[in-house]
């Protein structure tokens, strides 16, 4: 029988080592998305292993109208991760995956971190070594999700990915049938502290077809998640052994985060907080209204050419289908209607007109202009909009505008829509990364396929990157983190409010990192 398959046996707990604290989503790993449960399989498992913990899954993460939800229902109790008496710590061997987590509640704190082969009945990514992190109900550490094509900036490379760049280049082309290869050399888990090391140089040396890369000696990754203690939370350290030859080199290190974050550079790295309603306030047409509304922004063209509109939107009605539209105007020109996808959370979206297959391109001449929206369904909000004539520009737009950049409420109203301030948001989790190496760090921020990315640049024979990622609640109190660099090591001391913990990271020998 295939279910007496010890591998099939398993499939529960891998996708529960997979799920994401709190959430009914799983980690984006290689080239999936983050989503739940679309097909109701993990039912069948349920009834057939028996397991209560697949039945757990399938309730938690599961939807969709398969009929087979139907035909395989059952009443297995379902059991989750805790009870089923997973361990906090995984190591997937043949995928070469280790996942590390205080547990699966929102509060929890999850890392993971991949170097495994190439399997060529299976997609392929660039992203060896390539680590996530989520905490506290947020995603901190992301992949860019599903990709599958030799785009050289595409999500299947290394720069979607929270990897490292030599000289502006990532490891060898994979995607199409490509594929690169990666090992996880190291696995241990303690009460104190897990660990893994991650070996990328053979996918930054050649790919499956043995196109050359752009070569390194070596390109070892170290993994520290350290457990909480007395006031001390749960974090990650990510220490980064990288060498191309005996030259100075330019070396870029990624960190990919989510859509809903803010990135604000920091002297020693970034601090990292939840994106909530720009400037405080939104701009709407209330449920129960009757007739049609708009706000107008106006402003003055300099430069003329092509200008595109993206808007900062959420839908917040019932039916998420009837509250995500609005009718857009330039100037006197033709209202379109704008339909801007449904979501409960705050998303950019770039104008198109319905049933359009590109995007709206607004010819503009130098002078002023109006852009109105105007209501088309109630409860559709917006927060910020950009008008740009960079036709290429992605959001959540981190720098300076090639264009125009208004905050909602800034527009003239006429009812009923409506400006609507928001009340201070309550505390809220956030995180820090502080950085280190051994060159001077270049930090700047911009914009990969919709989320923030930052970049630490750091030019040396070895950059010894030393990174500290504290994902913090809203009790948590931030350390102190001090980075002391001998000859030696580096030592990299982390203070809380009652304990004080000292990683040491040898400069010769294996390199490998103790916790103190």
């Amino acid at each position: 029988s295939l279910f007496e398959s010890p591998r099939l046996r398993r499939v529960p707990e891998f996708y529960a080592q997979s799920l994401l604290p709190g959430q009914p989503l799983f980690d984006a790993r290689n080239d999936s998305n983050y989503a739940g449960l679309s097909d109701p399989v993990m039912l069948r498992l349920a009834s057939a292993l028996p397991s209560g913990l697949a039945k757990w899954l399938w309730d938690f993460a599961g939807s969709g109208d398969s009929p087979m939800s139907i035909v395989w229902a059952n009443d297995v109790r379902p059991m989750p991760p805790a009870d089923a008496g997973l361990p906090l710590a995984r190591h997937f061997v043949g995928r070469g995956l280790a996942v590390f987590r205080t547990g699966w509640d929102t509060c929890d704190v999850m890392l993971s971190v991949e170097a495994g082969p190439y399997y060529k009945v299976t997609h392929n990514q660039a992203d060896k070594g390539h680590f996530a992190l989520y905490g506290h109900g947020c995603a901190w550490a992301i992949d860019s999700g599903y990709g599958n094509t030799l785009e050289p900036e595409g999500r299947a490379q290394t720069v979607a990915h929270n990897c490292i760049l030599v000289d502006g280049k990532g490891q060898t082309l994979s995607g199409c049938g490509l594929g690169t290869d990666g090992k996880l050399l190291a696995f241990e888990n303690t009460e104190r502290v897990g660990y893994a090391l991650a070996d990328s140089a053979d996918a930054y040396n050649r790919n499956s077809k043995g196109t050359p890369g752009v070569g390194v000696q070596r390109a070892l990754r170290h993994i520290l998640f350290v457990r909480p203690r007395a006031r001390a939370p749960a974090y990650a350290v990510v220490l980064d052994d990288m060498r191309k030859d005996d030259a100075p080199h330019d070396y870029t290190w990624l960190f990919h985060t989510h859509e809903q974050v803010q990135v604000l550079i920091q002297p020693d790295g970034a601090r990292i907080k939840p994106l909530f309603t720009s400037g405080g306030a939104r701009v709407d047409t209330p449920a129960d209204a009757q007739g049609q509304g708009e706000c107008a922004w106006t402003f003055d063209v300099k430069e003329p050419g092509r200008y595109v509109v993206w808007a900062r939107v959420r839908s917040v009605g019932p039916e998420l289908a009837k509250s995500d539209s609005f009718f857009v105007q330039m100037d006197a020109g033709k209202p379109l209607a704008w339909h801007t996808g449904g979501r409960r959370e705050w998303a950019w979206r770039q104008v198109m007109e319905l049933g359009a297959p590109e995007p709206v391109a607004f010819q503009l001449a130098a002078g002023p202009h109006t852009l109105r929206l105007r209501t088309r369904e109630t409860q559709s909000q917006v927060d910020r909009l950009v008008v740009t004539s960079d036709l290429t520009a992605q959001p959540p737009f981190p720098g300076d505008v090639k264009g125009f950049a208004f905050e909602a409420e800034d527009g003239h109203v006429t009812p009923p829509m409506r400006i609507v301030r928001e009340e201070c948001e309550k505390p809220a989790p956030g995180m820090r990364l502080i950085l280190h190496a051994a060159a001077p760090i270049a930090l700047t921020v911009d914009a990969y396929d919709g989320h923030p990315r930052l970049k630490a640049l750091a030019r040396a024979v070895q950059p010894d990157f030393a990174a500290v990622l504290l994902p913090l609640s809203p009790a948590d109190v931030e350390p102190s983190v001090h980075f002391d660099d001998t000859a030696a090591a580096v030592r990299i001391h982390i203070r809380w409010p009652q304990a004080t913990d000292l990683i040491e990271w040898p400069k010769t020998g294996d390199r490998r990192p103790r916790l103190r």
